[in-house]
């Protein structure tokens, strides 16, 4: 049961790189395309993938803007 769990939120994060691979994307067209609350994506997948250096802000940290994400560019 873990594991599959693990699995679905590997799965997730792979699609969410996906949406922001060419441009950046706001968390309300993420969760749009992926039907799926706000919240839960905001602090289960974006605030993570961004301290992990995964997603890249558009806006600097902290502005009251709304703020757009965009996948790192993968090391080969």
């Amino acid at each position: 049961m873990v594991e599959r769990n693990k699995l679905a939120q590997e799965s997730l994060r792979e699609r969410i790189l996906e949406i922001c691979r060419e441009k950046y994307v706001s968390l309300g067209e993420i969760c749009l395309v992926l039907d799926m609350n706000k919240n839960t994506i905001r602090a289960g997948y974006i605030y993570p993938m961004v301290k992990e250096g995964m997603l890249m802000q558009e806006q600097p940290p902290g502005t009251k803007n709304s703020q757009r994400y965009k996948a790192r560019k993968r090391k080969k």
